[in-house]
């Protein structure tokens, strides 16, 4: 019962994520919140290639904020027996009201700020499930996991394999069936769609209850 709710919590989170990241992109001109790689390469271009000091200013705040996301959590982990899993909920939350009601016209890194913070917090807490380690806010390693641990029960045979496999790619399907949503959501609702997510964060965090009564 235990592990099964953890791997529900995980491609739950993993949905959101997915969620979110496709939200950035479609409402913030492909700004990408739920990593750094893209912000990083753009502080350099903006200043070599395109001599503008202000976006780089910006992207160096986003930085900042992300980098704030990971520490907080280890912060946490030391000095506090706060459930972060909740707070991370929580913060969520924040973040939807914030970019719902967030003032028209800024530029898109400020929009994108609470996202840089909201997922590293996300990605530290929510890193995985019964042994696995996984992030539920972006794919690329999630999918390289799955890519050799299909290869490797093909060669091999061994069943372990072919569990990690469908582990890999079932948080696949989770992270861009959270994709899909946020563009059918923004299609209809714009940037308010931001607001359905309200339901499987509240479906998480009945998930987490359960696991804590569990234990």
């Amino acid at each position: 019962m235990k592990d099964r709710l953890e791997y529900y919590t995980h491609f739950m989170m993993s949905m959101i994520g997915g969620f979110f990241g496709g939200f950035a992109v479609l409402n913030f001109c492909n700004v990408f919140g739920n990593a750094q790689t893209v912000n990083m390469i753009n502080i350099v271009t903006d200043i070599v290639v395109g001599n503008n000091l202000y976006s780089a200013l910006l992207r160096i705040v986003g930085i900042v904020v992300y980098f704030s996301g990971f520490a907080l959590s280890v912060i946490l982990s030391k000095h506090s027996r706060v459930n972060k899993k909740y707070l991370s909920l929580l913060f969520h939350l924040m973040a939807i009201i914030l970019l719902a009601f967030m003032p028209k016209n800024l530029d898109n890194m400020i929009y994108i700020l609470p996202l840089f913070f909201v997922m590293p917090f996300q990605w530290s807490v929510f890193s995985g499930a019964n042994g696995y380690n996984s992030s539920t806010i972006f794919s690329s390693n999630n999918f390289r996991q799955f890519a050799t641990s299909l290869t490797e029960y093909i060669c091999t045979k061994d069943k372990k394999m072919l569990l990690k496999a469908k582990f890999y790619a079932k948080t696949l399907l989770s992270y861009y069936a959270g994709v899909f949503f946020s563009a059918i959501g923004t299609l209809i609702y714009g940037k308010e769609s931001l607001f359905l997510l309200i339901l499987p964060i509240m479906a998480v965090a009945m998930l987490i209850h359960k696991q804590e009564k569990s234990r």
